[in-house]
């Protein structure tokens, strides 16, 4: 079966995640996590592309990046192909490091670009590794804080229009991102409208968010099982994750 295209971004922003096979550990010790910045810091050079946001756990990471000139599948093989010569010959094991191919969701809109930055950064915090974003060594949390490290920052500083950066990454998002866990981006936004539509009968996904909640409980439930993803809907319908998922339990 041949691959589904990877979908395109607009804005040529890319939210990236790429996991270890069968969910094992790519990082070790702290010399593993500062020698893949290391390695983030000589593809930014060669690629040219933005990084704009980076989270690396134990058996996963996250990147925020904008492209320039280079295609993201090459500045991706790129950065995964290098590290996993490096950590293979430095704990002398074969085969593959990385499970599958990355996964990649574009990011259009300033909204999403906001709840995508928060959450990257805030994973340490959602699992519950630390307190606040800027305790976790390993993110751009503290490339933001301190004004150092390897983040291209003012493409955020210069969205947040006078906000303070240190109070907005504080934020924790409601809706999920592309999540460790997440098989697949299944359904493009296109295709996820269109049953949306047909589904709830309305002329705009939005107006879903307006509706009885026995009636969104119904529709959530019909939308689900054609195979639209929970944090889909509600980045469609602008009901919050945190509904759905209560709406999920009454089920």
């Amino acid at each position: 079966m041949a691959r589904k295209a990877r979908l395109k971004s607009s804005s040529e922003i890319y939210h990236v995640m790429v996991r270890g096979i069968n969910k094992r550990k790519i990082f070790n010790e702290d010399a593993d996590y500062k020698r893949f910045i290391g390695i983030l810091r000589q593809c930014k050079e060669l690629s040219g592309f933005k990084l704009l946001a980076f989270c690396l756990m134990e058996n996963h990471f996250h990147l925020l990046i904008k492209t320039e000139d280079e295609d993201l599948g090459l500045t991706m093989q790129r950065i995964c192909s290098r590290y996993a010569l490096w950590f293979n010959n430095k704990y002398e094991r074969v085969g593959h490091l990385f499970q599958n191919r990355f996964k990649s969701e574009p990011v259009n809109d300033e909204k999403y670009f906001f709840t995508v930055i928060r959450y990257i950064i805030n994973n340490p915090v959602k699992a519950k590794i630390c307190n606040k974003y800027y305790e976790y060594k390993y993110s751009s949390g503290i490339d933001y804080l301190y004004n150092t490290g390897i983040t291209d920052k003012d493409f955020l500083i210069t969205m947040l229009r006078g906000i303070s950066v240190e109070d907005f990454l504080l934020q924790i998002p409601d809706e999920e991102c592309l999540d460790c866990d997440d098989e697949s981006v299944r359904i493009n936004d296109i295709r996820a409208t269109t049953i949306i539509r047909d589904i709830a009968d309305v002329s705009n996904p939005s107006d879903c968010s307006g509706m009885p909640v026995d009636m969104q409980k119904l529709y959530i439930s019909q939308f689900k099982s054609k195979g639209l993803s929970r944090r889909q809907i509600s980045r469609l319908t602008g009901i919050s994750m945190r509904t759905i998922k209560n709406y999920e339990a009454d089920i």
